[in-house]
């Protein structure tokens, strides 16, 4: 079965925002570093940095690999969120908020790709 038939009508909007939403990530998280001090602001962008290519041209293989770093900020943003005090928990807010929605939008886009790989082993037996 061919993989164009797994796609639904909106995978090229997934796509689009989920490049968005991985940008909006990065400026989110060297704004808040840069405003509070530059100390880890290295560490916190690495792991976006590496998948920033293969997230930008929409491959399979980075996006399963964004997923496990998006991880780390949903970790981080929780935790600021949770134990900081009234201005920095905002910040820590936001990176939830943009962190989930990041994540929302990596699973609506490799939803096809993971039922075309399912379908695809079924056939193999």
């Amino acid at each position: 079965m061919e993989y164009s038939l797994f796609l639904s009508k909106n995978h090229k909007i997934y796509g689009c925002l989920l490049k968005l939403s991985y940008l909006l990530l990065l400026i989110w998280e060297t704004a808040s570093e840069l405003l509070f001090g530059k100390s880890i602001l290295i560490i916190k962008i690495i792991p976006i940095i590496v998948c920033l290519k293969g997230i930008l041209y929409l491959n399979t293989y980075m996006l399963q690999w964004g997923l496990i770093t998006l991880h780390l900020y949903l970790l981080e943003g929780i935790v600021s969120f949770t134990s900081s005090q009234y201005p920095f928990n905002l910040f820590g807010g936001v990176t939830l908020c943009i962190t989930i929605m990041t994540y929302m939008f990596s699973l609506l886009y490799l939803k096809p790709y993971k039922k075309y790989q399912k379908q695809q082993k079924q056939h193999k037996k």
